[in-house]
């Protein structure tokens, strides 16, 4: 009778065990949300030695977010200044005016100094 006592224990603790790995494998498969400091993207105003980092800046903050094309037109106009504003500022706001500015930017700044 002790002997199954004994059986009975190590199996319940072998399976109590068991189930709280799996419970940690849960917990660690969930997304962690993360508080990141807010992430300050430094206008251009079209001084080409300052183009790629600008735009590498750009393109991971905006462009690759799930925003629509138009707001993230608004955030390049938002960003850009002087010449390069000028360049874009009378594109129509749409998904084709934005990869027309783009388009613009990338070849009047990107080309180096």
């Amino acid at each position: 009778m002790q002997r199954q006592a004994e059986d009975w224990f190590e199996k319940k603790l072998e399976l109590e065990m068991e189930l709280e790995k799996k419970k940690v494998e849960q917990e660690m498969a969930k997304p962690q949300a993360v508080k990141l400091q807010k992430y300050t993207i430094t206008p251009f105003y079209g001084d080409c030695k300052y183009w790629l980092r600008f735009w590498n800046q750009f393109v991971v903050e905006v462009g690759s977010s799930k925003i629509s094309e138009m707001s993230k037109f608004n955030y390049v106009l938002e960003l850009v200044k002087g010449k390069p504003k000028k360049d874009i500022l009378g594109l129509p706001h749409t998904p084709e005016g934005y990869n027309e500015a783009k388009k613009i930017l990338e070849m009047t700044f990107g080309k180096g100094p």
